[in-house]
């Protein structure tokens, strides 16, 4: 199966609050691009193994998602 995912800028993320309480919680510095997969998970490298750092079934998080990974015309 073929996993895709949209590199993101934190920013464009943070405007949801669970993401970025879930980002305030981490420890270390935070990372300036993550990876937003098709399944709305979010993860730092783009491989589809990796560890989520954030995921939700929140509506607003899933709409957020939805508009982030429509491709572009």
């Amino acid at each position: 199966m073929i996993h895709r995912c949209r590199a993101c800028e934190v920013a464009e993320l943070s405007v949801h609050p669970g993401f970025a309480r879930a980002l305030g919680e981490r420890t270390g510095g935070a990372p300036e691009v993550v990876y937003l997969w098709e399944d709305r998970t979010v993860t730092e490298l783009p491989l589809p193994q990796s560890a989520a750092m954030f995921a939700s079934d929140d509506g607003a998080w899933q709409d957020l998602c939805g508009r982030l990974l429509q491709p572009s015309a």
